[in-house]
């Protein structure tokens, strides 16, 4: 820069963009004297990253995103319908899954109520489906789930920041803040099933983990994380709206913790929809 430039204001703008199998990112500088433009910048890096993860761009559609719903009840179809109402928000095509009832169609460990039963069904038999179907993955979601407005945009970085072709389950929801925030990061001892992507390999794997005796699903879904290929964010892509849920137990302590861990970040709870 000359001395004229110098004397000016640079203003640095990042950028990304991903294609196919490249990630473009960089920034761009601008050099400003009395509010014009005096000389424009730009650095560009370009990253093959077709290797990091089986898929650089998660594509969701009817076919392999399912929310589990509660049919032929007044509150079912309610919260159904605050779910279409979403799905259209975030431009989320979605499949209506009828939940499970609490009787037990598979074998179950002692101690769970007919909701955990029901709930855990509902996504046992999606992850039979997904292993009989050969997807590559699904986005399985629970009729109270919200999303952060900037959810597909969090997602997109995630190949850029996880390095794992084996990757069982992305999980959106979960029980617990990981450190460090904004950034894509294992999960470990993490609950809850809100909302999450569940590759083939992690569907075949936590199926055989419990073969012939379940548990309730976000057990099962922890115990999946012990295999070291599960990753989540926070702040959360999705949380729950806080009201009881049709699938499974009570979730309005668990809301009341969302609204508490957020505010500690300054994450602002109108940022779901």
């Amino acid at each position: 820069m000359n001395d004229r430039e110098e004397s000016g204001s640079v203003v640095m703008y990042p950028f990304v963009f991903n294609g196919k199998s490249i990630f473009y990112s960089g920034y761009c500088l601008v050099v400003k004297k009395d509010k014009e433009i005096v000389r424009f910048y730009s650095i560009l890096f370009i990253v093959f990253v077709h290797d990091l993860m089986s898929s650089l761009e998660f594509r969701f559609d009817q076919e392999n995103t399912f929310c589990i719903s509660q049919y032929d009840t007044v509150v079912g179809e309610e919260r159904w319908a605050k779910m279409v109402a979403r799905s259209r928000i975030v431009d989320l095509p979605m499949t209506r899954w009828r939940a499970s009832g609490g009787v037990p169609i598979y074998s179950f460990a002692g101690g769970l109520n007919a909701g955990q039963i029901g709930c855990a069904q509902s996504h046992i038999s999606i992850w039979k489906k997904i292993v009989d179907s050969d997807m590559d993955y699904a986005l399985i979601l629970e009729d109270d789930a919200m999303f952060d407005r900037k959810w597909l945009v969090r997602l997109a970085w995630l190949p850029w920041q996880v390095q794992d072709g084996e990757w069982d389950a992305i999980f959106l929801n979960v029980s617990e803040p990981c450190v460090p925030k904004h950034q894509w990061v294992k999960a470990q001892d993490q609950y809850l099933t809100g909302g999450y992507i569940i590759s083939r390999r992690g569907a075949v794997n936590v199926l055989s983990m419990f073969d012939g005796c379940f548990f309730s699903s976000d057990w099962m879904t922890r115990c999946l994380q012990t295999r070291g290929h599960s990753y989540t964010y926070f702040p959360w892509l999705i949380v729950q709206e806080g009201k009881e849920s049709t699938v499974g137990s009570g979730v309005v302590d668990d809301h009341l913790k969302v609204v508490r861990c957020l505010g500690e970040i300054n994450y602002a709870l109108d940022s779901y929809v």
